[in-house]
């Protein structure tokens, strides 16, 4: 059986079919530590590994994930069952077949391949099988049957031997892990720096090559003593803690393999099971826990699990093992704190939305000293995590006292940071209501937000009208300036949600559309609707007419329309049941494809909108301009918006230039009437420059859609590489727009070199 590549700009990616190649990691390094590519197979570099095993079978009763690209496991490539694992002398060891290795055999230290031990009447040996075998002194063993070795198990001889022939240094397993640590972050913080060459070209590379050279060493320092495995340093802490604990969890996982124990506690008596819940690394806390592990225990401070993943902050390790490890999230530690205070001392956002939700904890809940949520948050003077207890609970918390007699008002105001200063007002306001009460936005702060432009903008004016102190000249150039300047802090200044400690989404661009468009109607309907009429210009008054029409409707049914939204978890291939939390994590699927904050599994393509707090099904981006997010639904109808907003834009500045042109017959030119409209008109100039600003973002908005859709891509779901070359040819582009315009999306065809 033969094995090809294919190497894509720099030889990083292999595919290879059939035998030959390279077993994962060297017969169990876990996913990561080599370089990855795609295998088919038995052989050739493999997709998350240095191999092509597509799986692998228990590990002495220890469920292992499955290697090179495939979830099935136990199974190569063409059918070819997977050989079992056992032990050997503790150290990870092929079976043959179905049938484990017989006791009494004696471990591999430095065996070149081909060589043959007796196992009770099995041999292995790296050549093919016969009958008789060779004994330890190379003489044959009578009565024994010889078995081939597995290609995986050869490699790893070979590993061995070259290892057992080197004279190196002994070195502890400890530093191995500190040492590959520090080299990676290394490699990172200087491919990192802008303008670097790693940080331009080498720095996958690099890295990838740290990562092999850092999993080799502690493999072999593994198999030449598998003993270090249960080593403990002077906090008690052992290889697996210590990975744990760094966030290496290749390491980790490499260590459960070798037979790490999940339940041997440290000086804190926690277990590498409370760690792993820390990291958040949800499929090895469930092969932990597989492996015997013990979801239950609880360290010295009497934390459990759900403690340790409420301090990584990691929603989905807290859902799953209170979901289905029966873990309770109002369990308290030692100082009476619970899964809340943990999240809002460490500023966990996602995971205080999650436990707020459905009153999974007590928002109420005061620790030993006395100290509510509601105290840390404020302490800490952050305003969002403040804003959030108070929705959910009410005002009368701020009444609460601690041990030391301090409500969460005056721990606001003994802060010296700039967002204790923006805290404190809002709480010391809010303290003020004796009734328990939600906090709303004032409508004084959101009315501000929404309509500054405009008040500038006809303050100006009116001062210009009252005030005439400026030339004519002088206050056209004024409002020029001003408008532009509103203009271009609308529309390009402008941040997704307030400054406000609420964080509420900033609806200034919609409600300058809004605004624009009305005193846009204002000015035509009072100057240029009676002087057009009049002077027989109708046909352009009915066609302007038409399309404000045109566009009313649109922006309605873009308010009213489900842009996309998902609602349930995505459908097994059985159809009666939904994909859970649990299928991902058993299952080869990412535990990232959970959605933590809807709590579900939505199909692809589907991104979660943070604005609408919802999963939007093939979503291109959240339009500031309707506050709504745009989707499969919606998509054409906001293509549709942009295409009537643009047109009654430029349509008004048209119109305003034939207004301009019948109440000055003797001004001859464009620029001549602009001049007139600048001098002599300054609010039918501001409207103009707003009309034609608005118009030019439209039109800009609409040629990015239709680029993106001829390409069967949206905003959030295009290729972020800036030298993707699409796979489709113009004609292709071409229809797929016109599939798009005429409503039929299932014909658009998808760029074959990306997947969503």
């Amino acid at each position: 059986m033969a094995s090809h590549g294919h190497s894509h700009g720099g030889g990083q990616c292999n595919h290879s079919h059939g035998g030959g190649g390279f077993p994962q990691g060297m017969a169990g390094i876990p996913q990561g530590l080599l370089p990855g590519g795609h295998s088919h197979g038995g052989g050739g570099i493999g997709q998350t590994g240095m191999g092509g095993i597509p799986g692998m079978v228990p590990m002495g009763g220890l469920p292992m994930p499955a290697m090179g690209g495939f979830p099935i496991p136990g199974q190569m490539g063409g059918g070819i069952p997977m050989p079992s694992v056992g032990k050997m002398g503790g150290m990870p060891m092929p079976r043959v077949g179905n049938m484990s290795m017989p006791a009494g055999v004696r471990q591999m230290g430095g065996m070149p391949v081909g060589q043959t031990f007796p196992m009770q009447g099995i041999q292995m040996q790296g050549s093919p099988m016969s009958q008789g075998g060779t004994g330890a002194a190379g003489g044959p063993v009578p009565g024994a049957m010889q078995v081939q070795m597995p290609p995986q198990m050869a490699l790893l001889s070979q590993m061995m031997a070259q290892d057992s022939s080197d004279p190196a240094e002994e070195v502890d397993i400890f530093e191995a892990l500190d040492a590959a640590r520090s080299s990676l972050n290394s490699v990172a913080h200087t491919c990192g720096e802008p303008g670097s060459v790693c940080a331009a070209s080498h720095g996958s590379q690099e890295e990838v090559k740290k990562k092999m050279a850092a999993g080799q060493k502690i493999m072999k320092l593994l198999m030449k003593n598998p003993a270090v495995i249960d080593q403990k340093d002077k906090r008690g802490n052992t290889p697996l803690h210590h990975a744990l604990k760094n966030d290496q969890t290749n390491f980790a996982t490499l260590m459960v393999q070798f037979g790490a124990d999940p339940n041997v506690r440290n000086d804190l008596e926690e277990t590498p099971v409370h760690l792993a819940c820390q990291c958040g690394d949800l499929k090895l806390v469930h092969v932990l826990r597989q492996c015997g592990g013990d979801i239950t225990a609880k360290d010295a401070e009497m934390r459990t699990c759900l403690h340790h993943a409420a301090r990584g902050g990691h929603v989905p390790t807290i859902h799953y093992l209170s979901t289905y490890c029966g873990l309770s999230l109002r369990d308290l530690n030692k100082d009476q704190q619970s899964l809340l205070h943990i999240c809002c001392e460490r500023e966990h956002i996602d995971a205080v939305k999650y436990l707020l939700k459905h009153d999974r904890s007590d928002v109420r809940q005061a620790d030993s000293e006395g100290t509510t949520p509601l105290h840390i948050t404020a302490q800490r003077g952050n305003g969002f995590l403040s804003w959030m207890l108070l929705q959910k609970n009410g005002t009368h918390q701020l009444q609460s006292k601690n041990r030391e007699g301090l409500t969460p008002v005056e721990l606001a105001q003994r802060g010296q940071t700039q967002r204790h200063k923006e805290l404190a007002p809002v709480l010391v306001s809010l303290a003020k209501y004796k009734l328990n009460m939600r906090p709303s936005l004032p409508w004084s702060i959101y009315l501000w937000n929404a309509t500054w432009p405009f008040l500038i903008h006809h303050t100006v004016l009116l001062l210009l009208w009252l005030v005439p102190v400026l030339s004519d000249w002088l206050a056209g150039l004024l409002m020029l300036v001003v408008t532009l300047n509103l203009g271009y802090r609308v529309l390009g200044k402008t941040s997704h949600r307030l400054s406000h400690i609420s964080k509420m989404p900033n609806h200034l661009q919609a409600s300058t559309l809004i605004l624009g468009v009305l005193e846009s109607l204002l000015l035509f309907c009072t100057e240029v609707l009676p002087t057009l009429w009049t002077a027989g210009d109708r046909i352009l008054v009915v066609v302007s007419a038409v399309m404000v029409t045109g566009l009313v409707y649109i922006h309605g049914r873009i308010l009213l329309v489900d842009p996309g939204f998902v609602m349930v978890s995505k459908m097994k291939p059985e159809g009666n049941t939904c994909y859970t939390l649990q299928d991902l994590v058993e299952g080869p699927f990412p535990v990232s494809a959970w959605c933590h904050i809807c709590e579900l599994i939505p199909s692809k393509p589907t991104k979660h909108c943070k604005l609408c707090e919802r999963c939007c099904h093939k979503m291109d981006h959240h339009c500031l301009f309707t506050m709504k997010c745009v989707g499969h639904n919606n998509h054409l109808l906001f293509v549709s918006f942009l295409i009537y907003m643009g047109l009654c834009n430029f349509a008004f500045v048209i119109e305003a230039f034939v207004y301009l042109a019948v109440i000055h017959p003797e001004v001859s030119g464009q620029w001549g009437l602009v001049t007139v409209a600048c001098i002599g008109h300054p609010w039918l100039f501001s409207a103009m420059v707003l009309n034609l600003l608005l118009g030019a973002w439209m039109v800009y908005n609409l040629v990015n859609s239709l680029r993106l859709v001829s390409k069967g891509y949206t905003y959030v779901f295009r290729p972020k590489n800036p030298g993707h070359i699409c796979g489709l040819n113009f004609s292709d582009q071409m229809m797929n727009t016109w599939h798009f315009i005429t409503g039929h999306p299932e014909k658009i065809v998808k760029d074959p070199f990306y997947t969503m």
